[in-house]
């Protein structure tokens, strides 16, 4: 046994076995899958054991079929993936951090029990919180108190407390300060909140019943998730986005205190400026957005909603793109359709030989008939060597000239003159043929021999229930892998964008986290088995995917409702700083109308994310009761 230490590796070497340590790997579950996906596609490997306690891989090979150097720079490669997969998370979850920090209301505390193990539920007649319990009798009792005798009392008019009242509402609603309050004031039970501790107070003492009502929703509907949290059926945290809400809560900050400075400095007045601060203040659509993504879902807990698996109703709202797997989940190749040949002045036989010689080693689809073809002309097969294949093509050297066969737009990369063929081509993809070009080196040049073709085949009905679903909610279909080869002209044909074809996983994981940072979200539609990705990434089998209709329908319901929530505080930041510098309003009516406008957006958010779910116009065949993650694949 042959043991080494390269650049502080461990690594034990016999013959066909080596023992290796990988940068990364202890406590790492992700990377160990990754590492049995990489080297189980390797040729020549027989076993890989990764063991997460010492860091190291077990690889047992054939060394007539694979090097030992090839074994290294795969792991050289995976180490580089997974280390900058893992700086881009820590990187794009400290930015949604600090983004997230700055928008998350402090009046909505997120449960966070854990589920039960081994499918233990608590009774439904959980204990009833108190804070539940004095925001509901608060606001009965109080109702009734000012219905008898016709108004608040003194106490409830007195300056300071509406001051109190004043500070705590532009806690809650300026990021900020909200960030830096929690920061300075940390809480050992996640259960207490100081701020809506102190909002409960200040509501009762003043009797503010628009702020009994607000809190006796939120709290309703805190204890409604704990309860379904400690049952398992629903996911502890919203996943982490820049909505544009978010974005507005940034832009009435700044915009909010700018304007308080300057209307502090011109009328000398801390009530008026205050008025500024309350009228700027984007805490309706901020709060509401939060709480109608919490209440959707609850109600999708409740009612079993088919969600993706790793997704959320949230996540669907913001789904802009639905990304199949492979071609072979949209298209279907017909098995007697026949491989033709189109060859201007060349002979056809030796197009096909030579094809056939390079795809031979390959794992190009058209191989086996090509090969077929190739056998039926009666010519001597030559070998290719250098053989390279990529997704769009295949090229290598036959009897030191380099040929290749590809689409078109490998044909293009690699500078091949094709335009002997350009209408014939044309005419053929018109007529819904896939196409293949033949291209060999010349003198100085590659020039295009001919041209090789075969009818696309239909496509699979999970196609057109995919369109269907994108035409309707307005979202992009992609694809990610071709393994049928279709050229990019039938694909943008058929409507399906090309720009993620056999793009690597590291790429995709890019642009996945660049697309969640302008508040977009990515649906992979896979086949019998989901793929394996670092990252979470909502995903649906594909013959699942048109039960998905009902709840995108229900998604896109709450995500308008949140937008027409944004738009209506615009208008009311708007029309409350046009009072205050025009008509003289006070801080007192400023704030009572705030809190109205954050009751409305909380209870119409409650009505429409019950009311406005699937089952009410879907019949149990359209909306199964099971969801993805737990249906037999």
């Amino acid at each position: 046994m042959l043991t080494v230490s390269e650049n502080g590796r461990s690594l034990r070497c016999l013959p066909g076995r080596v023992r290796i340590e990988i940068n990364g790997l202890k406590n790492n579950p992700l990377l160990r899958d990754l590492i049995a996906r990489r080297f189980g596609q390797i040729e020549g490997v027989t076993t890989v054991k990764a063991c997460l306690v010492t860091g190291r891989v077990l690889l047992c090979y054939d060394e007539n079929r694979v090097s030992f150097g090839k074994l290294y720079e795969t792991v050289q490669a995976l180490e580089n993936q997974h280390e900058q997969v893992t700086k881009m998370e820590q990187e794009v979850a400290v930015a949604r951090q600090s983004m997230v920090a700055e928008t998350s209301s402090i009046f909505i505390p997120q449960p966070t029990h854990p589920p039960l193990p081994n499918g233990d539920r608590v009774p439904s007649e959980k204990k009833i919180p108190v804070p539940l319990i004095a925001s509901v009798a608060g606001l009965g009792v109080i109702g009734i108190k000012q219905l008898l005798t016709g108004g608040a009392s003194a106490l409830a008019q007195n300056l300071p407390l509406f001051y109190l009242s004043g500070l705590v509402a532009i806690v809650s609603g300026y990021p900020s300060i909200s960030r830096t309050i929690q920061r300075i004031m940390p809480v050992a039970d996640q259960k207490f909140n100081p701020i809506f501790a102190g909002a409960l107070i200040l509501a009762l003492l003043r009797e503010n019943l628009p702020v009994l009502g607000t809190l006796s929703l939120i709290q309703y509907l805190n204890w409604k998730r704990e309860c379904a949290l400690r049952n398992g059926t629903l996911q502890t945290t919203r996943p982490e986005s820049d909505t544009a809400v978010q974005r507005y809560c940034q832009t009435a900050e700044k915009r909010g205190f700018l304007l308080a400075a300057a209307t502090l400095l011109l009328t000398r007045s801390p009530l008026v400026s205050l008025a500024v601060l309350l009228a700027s203040n984007p805490r309706p659509a901020a709060m509401s957005e939060e709480y109608a993504w919490n209440q959707a879902a609850l109600t999708a807990a409740e009612r079993e909603y088919p969600l993706p698996e790793n997704g959320s109703i949230e996540q669907m709202a913001r789904t802009r793109l639905l990304l199949v797997e492979d071609t072979s989940l949209l298209f279907r190749i017909d098995p007697e359709a026949a491989i033709e040949c189109v060859a201007d002045g060349d002979d056809e036989a030796k197009i096909w030989c030579e094809t056939a010689a390079l795809l031979r080693k390959s794992d190009h689809p058209w191989k086996a008939e090509v090969i077929r073809n190739a056998e039926a002309t009666g010519r001597t097969m030559r070998t290719a060597f250098y053989v390279e294949e990529e997704p769009q093509g295949v090229k290598g050297m036959i009897n030191g000239t380099e040929f290749l066969i590809g689409e078109k737009h490998f044909i293009i990369k690699n500078h091949v003159d094709w335009k002997e063929y350009e209408q014939t081509s044309r005419q053929l993809e018109e007529e819904g043929y896939q196409i293949q070009f033949v291209a060999k080196q010349m003198a100085r040049r590659k020039v295009c021999m001919g041209v090789l073709y075969r009818k696309t085949g239909n496509c699979t009905p999970e196609y057109y229930r995919l369109t269907d679903l994108c035409r309707e909610h307005q979202m992009q279909l992609a694809v990610w892998k071709n393994s049928l080869r279709i050229d990019r002209q039938t694909l943008r044909k058929h409507g399906i964008r090309h720009g993620w074809l056999s793009c690597p996983e590291e790429w995709a994981i890019r642009r996945i986290a660049r697309l969640r940072q302008r508040g977009e979200e990515v649906m992979l539609v896979s086949g019998n088995v989901s793929p394996f990705l670092p990252v979470r990434v909502p995903t649906v089998p594909i013959r699942q995917i048109g039960e998905t209709g009902p709840v995108f329908q229900y998604s896109r319901r709450i995500g308008r409702m949140i937008q027409h929530h944004l738009a209506a505080t615009k208008c009311w930041n708007l029309l409350g700083l046009l009072s205050i510098f025009f008509y003289g309003v006070s801080a007192v009516v400023i704030n009572a109308l705030s809190d109205a406008v954050m009751l409305l957006f909380l209870a119409r958010s409650k009505w429409i994310c019950e009311k406005g779910g699937p089952r009410s116009g879907a019949s149990d065949e359209t909306l199964p009761r099971a969801g993805f993650s737990q249906l037999a694949i």
